[in-house]
């Protein structure tokens, strides 16, 4: 026999009983494991499966009259065949590739209809073992939208308070890897949704089988981003009408981070994303271009923004929810931030609402107002300040109506109560030209109101400090239907509804502690 023939005799037999060895030894451990795991199952106290089990306080959903709440009910746990249902990961994002939508979303299963006028609760019919999205009002509050997800995909729902009914209004077409698909018209007759296009481009089986390995890390981009990108991210829109159930295509089959239609409806706000598929970014790192367009689709108007890489790039781009058609966005101009306002047809030059040195942190319109409440950040003293502007009165000075340290527990002025208008469009509420002001302390919330003409402040509602009760809406425009949520140590957070006029309280959740003799643990 050759020496070298021998010598690898020599090396393998070691390893063959080594491998002999270690499967005997894994056998044994198993056997050995298998009636630990069993008796450990067994003696699973029931009380730690039910507080696993139990359903968290479920979201609230008011109306835009006042008049309806719904409760969208949610698993404290997702359901364990949503988490191992295959993953991809595209431009950083896990997608289910089945659904269209985002691994493992918010675990909402349920609704109920709340009737504040005749105290009803009513639960909605939906099927069984699906994931819904939070439902989305139409501005005058007489329907309302939610997605449904299936093991096939996502379909667009449609709910009537008055008959506290829900049914499916498309199939499973809807493309959510972006976010919510749909989004209400003004008119209240149409939703404008992101669909999967007719067409896509096939994948191969090899990309599939490597884009669902398990060690493909979230937020990390990948080589395959060529091919799954424009097979799940593409979206074509269309108008959906809710009483025939009509579907009209709005433009091509593109990438959108978002869509929004301007008050009057007759004008959109698109936000196109622009795929560079580098290694170094996620979809977050992408260029974006922004785009007006008309119902016809007609290109009026384009913003280049990417403000994480160019600081003077316009950005916080929306419109103006008091106005028909006027855009509203803020550039670093000259070593200040400026909020600019600009009218369709956008000729003119835009016009400065308000300018500071300090960096822009947000702005909030007025109801039925060309007044806006715009906040800044003071850097080098960490220090926010809130200014009531006129975007009508260009010559007026900004008033302060409150400043205070970003470090501090509770901000000294609150925080405004906002609420949908008539077009659906967030502003701030108002009345009798007072707004009102929600803030926290170490025992509980309260409510003021702050008049704009004299600036003093009136307390209308605080936490009796018995519990930790908090506010979470004011459901009626007078704001004389007050939503809160309270907890105490011995109790679970429950919602309650206050009548400020009568000061009447009824409790609109009767969650009761799951186990009362852990309590106090």
């Amino acid at each position: 026999m050759p020496t070298n023939a021998k010598h690898d005799r020599c090396r393998r037999a070691p390893t063959a009983s080594l491998t002999v060895a270690l499967l005997t030894l894994s056998g044994v451990w198993a056997s050995l494991l298998a009636p630990a795991a069993q008796a450990q199952e067994a003696i699973l106290p029931d009380i730690v499966v039910e507080l696993l089990d139990l359903p968290r306080l479920p979201a609230p959903a008011a109306d835009p009259s006042g008049r309806y709440l719904l409760l969208v009910h949610q698993h404290s746990y997702l359901p364990l065949e949503l988490l191992s249902a295959p993953t991809l990961t595209v431009a950083g994002r896990r997608l289910d590739p089945a659904t269209f939508a985002p691994h493992a979303p918010i675990p909402y299963f349920g609704l109920t209809l709340i009737d504040h006028e005749t105290g009803d609760q009513t639960k909605i019919a939906l099927p069984d073992d699906v994931t819904i999205g939070y439902p989305l009002w139409s501005p005058d509050g007489s329907r309302f939208a939610f997605t449904v997800t299936t093991s096939t995909g996502v379909e667009l729902w449609l709910g009537n308070p008055a008959t506290a009914e829900a049914q499916r209004l498309t199939a499973a077409r809807l493309n959510a890897a972006r976010g919510a698909p749909c989004a209400w018209m003004p008119n209240n007759r149409e939703l404008l949704c992101r669909v999967q296009p007719a067409y896509r481009a096939p994948l191969s089986t090899m990309t599939v089988a490597e884009a669902v390995s398990p060690i493909t890390l979230a937020g990390m981009p990948s080589r395959l981003d060529h091919e799954l990108v424009p097979h799940f991210l593409y979206s074509q829109l269309e108008f959906v009408n809710i009483a025939t159930g009509e579907r009209q295509r709005f433009r091509r089959p593109m990438i959108l981070e978002s869509i929004t239609p301007s008050p009057d409806g007759k004008l959109f706000l698109a936000t196109l994303g622009l795929p560079h598929y580098s290694y170094l970014g996620s979809l977050e790192s992408w260029s974006e271009r922004i785009e007006i367009w008309d119902r016809e689709g007609r290109l009026l108007r384009t913003l280049t923004s990417n403000s994480e890489t160019t600081p003077d790039a316009p950005k916080a781009v929306r419109w103006q929810p008091t106005h028909p058609q006027t855009l509203v966005w803020v550039e670093h101009q000259g070593g200040e931030e400026q909020v600019l306002a600009q009218s369709a047809p956008f000729t003119a030059p835009p016009t400065v609402v308000y300018s500071s040195p300090h960096r822009f942190a947000g702005i909030e319109w007025l109801d039925e107002s060309n007044r806006a409440l715009v906040s800044e950040y003071d850097t080098d003293h960490r220090i926010r300040r809130t200014w009531l502007v006129d975007s009508g009165n260009p010559e007026a000075p900004p008033r302060r109506l409150g400043s205070g340290s970003v470090d501090a527990a509770f901000p000294a002025l609150g925080t405004p109560l906002t609420r949908r208008n008539r077009t659906g469009e967030s502003v701030v509420r108002i009345r009798h030209n007072a707004i009102w002001l929600v803030g926290q302390t170490n025992t509980g919330g309260y409510i003021e109101r702050l008049n704009l003409d004299s600036m003093r402040r009136e307390q209308i509602w605080e936490s009796d400090g018995e519990g930790y009760e908090r506010v979470v809406d004011l459901l009626t425009f007078d704001g004389n239907l007050l939503l809160t949520q309270r907890e105490t140590a011995d109790e679970p957070p429950n919602y309650r509804l206050y009548d400020l006029t009568t000061g009447a309280m009824r409790a609109i959740t009767d969650q009761a502690h799951p186990a009362p003799e852990l309590a106090r643990v």
